[in-house]
């Protein structure tokens, strides 16, 4: 199962800047997080995750994730969001 992760829509309001960009790394660690564990209370395992190639210093980060039942869990999206942030930085 392929989804796309918009953080925006997760994070909540205090997550966002005045424009509506979820600014900070740490949010959308807590929104992957977040939906890892929903998606392991139904049997699914997070197996791949990439940031989805939109890159704009005006738009918000996503991600597209890759959920199955077999395989092993990714526990850890720090590399993941810090090398996305960091890309967005130099655009």
């Amino acid at each position: 199962m392929i989804l796309l992760v918009k953080p925006q829509f997760e994070a909540g309001r205090e997550a966002l800047n005045k424009n509506g960009i979820v600014k900070y790394p740490d949010s959308h660690i807590k929104v992957l997080n977040s939906i890892r564990h929903g998606f392991e209370a139904h049997n699914y395992k997070l197996v791949h995750i990439t940031a989805a190639p939109i890159y704009s210093k005006t738009m918000n980060i996503e991600y597209i994730a890759e959920f199955s039942r077999e395989g092993i869990s990714i526990m850890d999206f720090t590399m993941v969001v810090n090398k996305v942030f960091d890309l967005q930085k130099n655009l």
